[in-house]
């Protein structure tokens, strides 16, 4: 759908292949492109996908059936074609089924998200990692400050900008406020405040009040400048004449700012198909206590790497550069509890890189994270656990706290180290300071603890920074029931959370089959195994390559090699691939304890490789030899066994003989489904490829039930936009499509 100002709807009706118009309060609505038909002529349109329209009333749609972009002006029934139209295939000037457009300053820039051939053995979208976030910002704020005057610059703004930078370490200037506004629109998983200054306009405060990611706004004027539309927006906390008292304001609302944000998951209670109900989470949560575990098992003290870290984030920051500093000369395991109760960048640093998943930062911080978590289990191995009620006042945004209003008896997982209180007064404090607040939901957890669980948790009042507050520690990770929510008569919901144990099960089971392929000695290995679980394949080839560096063993350098190669096949490096897998089988060679299986692993490797490539007999060749040496072994690997009859597969598939390919993964699926958990990727990836062979035989519904199974899967255990899922999803799109379209043909 497209919203456009006068609130018109216009929906892109896919299947009916036209665009529909309904204007605000209409109770039908009007064909303003397309409609005649499925079609390629200039009054059709082909499974339309997304649909734009610009000031003028003009209509832009991605017509994903004709491999196009068309364009419809306003009152046309014919349009024109102003992208596309060469045929299906991936020259510059070609698409293979576009479905978004979008507008950029200057005209139109077109994105396409090209559907994968369903014949590849491997049925994952090439998507390229997330690049790199425009600001390097550990903390959970940005200020952005639109100075219009001069955009800080001169003695006094330099000055300005280090006294902000006390406050919020990245400080961002604009002079141009379309600049600055496309900046916010940009900012992900932070929060952000805004400065404005000189002439301040309310069209660019209209402008952004809306952003999601938007905190506060700050009016520095030393000239006492005073709007009267000021009044109208809440965001605006104030006009502030000296630098001064805007600071002072500001830290007052990070730090509360800093008490509220909180990385969590919210899982419905639901019904499994034998009727009891179930606990679904999501994968993120499996995949961070996968990587607790392996942060839990590193034997090493150095911290030098995390103090470089901070020195380099922090520069130019003179109060956190002194906590730095006194960090350094007094720090030890036995104070990490203070540390983090302290205010101070290592607090947010770290409750950040947790909320947001950052495994950069928090691989960094892992000699802490592993003090602080043994502290907590210390101090409540000698203490105990005294109280069976906790608090904590806590800010929702509003769509989150409509989840959370979804989840009674479901589960709520929490993946910072969590902050609460015994004093209930103290948590009512917080949670009234958002009341008031209408982009934010004011709540007060009451939690209770019933038995001791996995995770630990202890009073830290003797040895926190601030030795009088009631305040106790959660370790990252908890998990807690819902109770039914109630709403207290000064407007605040309490949150009733029951401490548990009751995980997600086939999470559990997966986390537990994960598990062992990431205990290894050399920690940078299990780091480099879990990364390329979530593909993350550039974080996977340094921690591999990280790993290599402490190897003596040709065997296990066999491995890292082998494994490096895959990293490099992630990203479309062939070359490179090829050379790391022929490194690993020359170290395997030199090594009398090496096995053919070992062999038969990095030849389906060089297959899928060369299969990518398109060179099917060099394919062929070395599934052959894969196999060969498989049958060596007795076909002991089961899991590579299974490997090898998907890919085979594909591979009879490309021949023609579809019968012969759903046999090889019925053989696959049966030896996956006793060796995995049941919600293991690898038996998507069977699924996935059974549904490929079921398109190719025309059996279109068996197509989608197991294109389904394929997602379903994926979706419960990959973390979210997997190239596994999003190829397995355009894939499914596909086999709906032919199904809908033998349906319209048999009814013809």
């Amino acid at each position: 759908i497209f919203i456009d100002r006068q609130q018109s709807i216009y929906i892109s009706d896919s299947f009916n292949h036209r665009i529909v118009k309904w204007t605000k309060g209409a109770k039908e609505g009007i064909v303003v492109a397309g409609g005649h038909g499925n079609g390629a002529n200039l009054t059709q349109l082909n499974n339309p996908r997304q649909v734009i329209v610009d000031q003028n009333g003009t209509i832009y749609v991605a017509d994903h059936g004709n491999q196009r972009i068309m364009r419809f002006e306003a009152g046309a029934a014919e349009g024109s074609v102003i992208v596309g139209d060469k045929g299906f295939g991936n020259r510059s000037d070609q698409f293979r089924y576009p479905i978004g457009l979008c507008f950029d300053g200057d005209g139109y820039k077109v994105y396409v998200l090209p559907i994968p051939k369903s014949e590849r053995p491997k049925l994952t979208l090439s998507v390229p990692e997330k690049p790199m976030p425009q600001v390097e910002n550990v903390e959970n704020y940005v200020l952005v400050w639109l100075d219009q005057s001069n955009g800080g610059k001169g003695k006094s703004g330099e000055v300005s900008k280090r006294q902000l930078q006390q406050v919020v370490n990245c400080v961002k200037i604009f002079l141009d406020p379309k600049a600055c506004h496309e900046f916010m629109s940009n900012v992900k998983d932070v929060k952000i405040f805004v400065i404005v200054s000189g002439a301040v306009e309310e069209d660019f405060v209209s402008s952004i009040h809306d952003e999601k990611q938007l905190e506060s706004i700050y009016v520095y004027s030393p000239g006492k400048v005073q709007e009267s539309w000021f009044g109208e927006y809440q965001e605006i906390t104030g006009i502030y004449t000296t630098i001064d008292a805007l600071c002072e304001q500001l830290s007052k609302d990070v730090t509360r700012l800093d008490r509220t944000l909180l990385g969590f998951e919210m899982m419905e209670r639901s019904k499994s198909k034998d009727g009891s109900n179930a606990s679904q989470q999501e994968a993120s949560f499996m995949y961070d206590q996968l990587f607790r575990d392996i942060v839990l098992s590193v034997k090493d003290e150095d911290m030098q790497d995390m103090y470089d870290f901070c020195q380099t984030r922090y520069h130019g920051n003179s109060n956190e550069l002194s906590n730095l500093k006194d960090l350094k000369t007094t720090y030890s395991a036995n104070t990490s509890i203070y540390w983090y109760t302290r205010d101070s960048f290592l607090y947010r640093m770290l409750n950040k890189a947790l909320r947001t998943h950052d495994y950069d930062t928090l691989y960094t911080l892992r000699v802490y994270i592993r003090h602080l978590h043994q502290q907590i289990a210390s101090e409540q191995g000698s203490k105990g656990i005294d109280v069976k009620k906790l608090y904590r006042g806590q800010a929702f945004e509003k769509d989150d706290f409509e989840q959370l209003s979804k989840t009674e008896k479901g589960l709520f997982s929490v993946s910072n180290f969590l902050s609460t209180t015994s004093d209930r007064e103290v948590a009512l404090g917080f949670a009234r300071e958002n009341l008031g607040n209408n982009r934010k939901v004011s709540t007060l957890f009451e939690i209770t603890i019933e038995k001791t669980t996995a995770i630990p948790v202890t009073c830290v009042s003797g040895l926190s920074y601030y030795k009088l507050e009631k305040e106790w520690l959660f370790s990252m990770g908890s998990v807690f029931r819902v109770g039914k929510l109630k709403h207290s008569a000064e407007g605040i919901w309490i949150v009733p959370l029951t401490l548990t144990d009751d995980y997600d099960k086939r999470l559990t089971a997966l986390k537990e089959h994960f598990k062992k392929s990431m205990e290894d000695s050399n920690v940078c290995l299990n780091f480099g195994r879990l990364m390329y679980q979530i593909a993350a394949w550039k974080k996977s080839d340094y921690f591999y390559r990280e790993a290599i560096q402490v190897e003596t063993s040709p065997q296990r350098l066999s491995v890292l090699y082998n494994n490096l190669g895959m990293v490099k096949d992630e990203l479309d490096q062939y070359d490179e691939a090829l050379r790391y897998y022929s490194k690993s089988l020359d170290l395997k060679k030199t090594e009398e304890s090496g096995s053919a299986a070992d062999d038969a692993t990095t030849y389906n490797n060089i297959a899928t490789l060369y299969w990518k490539m398109k060179k099917m007999d060099k394919a062929i060749e070395y599934y052959e030899k894969a196999i060969e040496d498989c049958n060596a072994q007795g076909n002991s690997n089961e899991g590579l066994v299974a490997t090898l009859h998907t890919n085979m597969a594909g591979v009879l598939n490309e021949q023609g003989k579809h019968e012969e390919a759903l046999e090889r993964c019925q053989e696959a699926l049966k030896i996956n489904l006793k060796i995995f958990p049941e919600i293991h990727p690898r038996i998507a990836t069977t699924y996935g490829t059974i549904a490929n062979t079921m398109h190719r035989l025309k059996l279109y519904s068996k197509a989608v039930e197991y294109g389904e199974k394929a997602v379903d899967i994926d979706r419960s255990s990959l973390p979210k936009d997997h190239p596994q899922t999003l190829g397995h999803q355009n894939n499914l799109t596909v086999y709906k499509q032919a199904k809908e379209q033998a349906e319209m043909d048999n009814n013809q």
